[in-house]
């Protein structure tokens, strides 16, 4: 009974049909496009909103971050904003290490992350970039060292103030990164059929 349970239940999150989990999209000679459903669209806010915009995205390029990089080549100027906006955001919240996953997994993402958030006009989280971008230089021979030694503690506390900055941050990155996208919700979305 319980594996009928989990196949019905898989095989309606993962419908067409489906307007809660939406993880279809189009890419045309030119362009990628998140194919969302309209009531998703005009009523979630924040994070949830930008995260559905982005799903797609997440979904269609590589694993691997140098890969990744690599792949957001088929976006935008826009859409690469949304994608390296959500790169910091799964770097240094998505883990406990903050700032440290940053540079040891994503620091080739640092010149674009800085783009998109001049892009979106955001210019207190930019602050905190490049304040920990300068921490980060500053200290890059030891944090280089500390990273083969697996010394996570030692560039942890180098970096926590800009972790904590981040953090109190981060709500407001995601409200001006859903205004963006709404403003230019032409580069980002095509509207299911009803």
């Amino acid at each position: 009974m319980r594996y009928l349970f989990v196949v019905i239940l898989f095989s309606v999150l993962t419908s067409a049909d489906n307007k809660v989990f939406s993880r279809v999209n189009s890419i045309d000679t030119s362009h990628f496009y998140s194919i969302v459903d309209k009531g998703q669209f005009d009523t979630l806010k924040g994070s949830d909103f930008t995260w559905i915009i982005f799903q797609p995205i997440n979904d269609t390029l590589s694993g691997d971050p140098e890969r990744r990089a690599v792949s957001a080549g088929i976006l935008t100027d826009k859409q690469k904003a949304l994608f390296y906006i959500w790169e910091l955001e799964r770097a240094v919240i998505g883990g406990e290490l903050g700032f440290a996953n940053f540079y040891y997994n994503y620091k080739s993402y640092y010149s674009e992350t800085v783009k998109a958030l001049k892009l979106i006009n955001d210019t207190s989280m930019l602050k905190v970039v490049e304040g920990v971008n300068r921490v980060y230089l500053a200290n890059k021979a030891s944090i280089t060292q500390k990273f083969k030694t697996w010394d996570w503690k030692y560039i942890q506390r180098k970096f926590k103030p800009y972790d904590k900055a981040f953090i109190a941050q981060h709500e407001k990155t995601m409200k001006l990164l859903e205004t963006f996208v709404r403003l230019h919700a032409d580069e980002f979305v095509r509207f299911k059929n009803r």
